[in-house]
């Protein structure tokens, strides 16, 4: 399988990406440096999608 990058800013985000996207902007805004629950959340978030990326290509 190959992952086409090079899409410049044409291409439509996936229904997954812009959910993902929403969840960040509404729900997990937070500083992820910061020990409060909403930083604590926004890190949580941040750390799972590094590992869905990781996962995705083999890292």
């Amino acid at each position: 399988m190959s992952i086409y990058l090079d899409n410049a800013a044409t291409t439509k985000p996936c229904d997954e990406a812009v959910k993902a996207a929403v969840a960040a902007m509404t729900d997990n805004f937070g500083n992820p440096s910061s020990l409060h629950r909403a930083g604590l959340d926004a890190q949580l978030a941040m750390d799972g999608a590094r590992k869905i990326i990781a996962d995705s290509i083999g890292a």
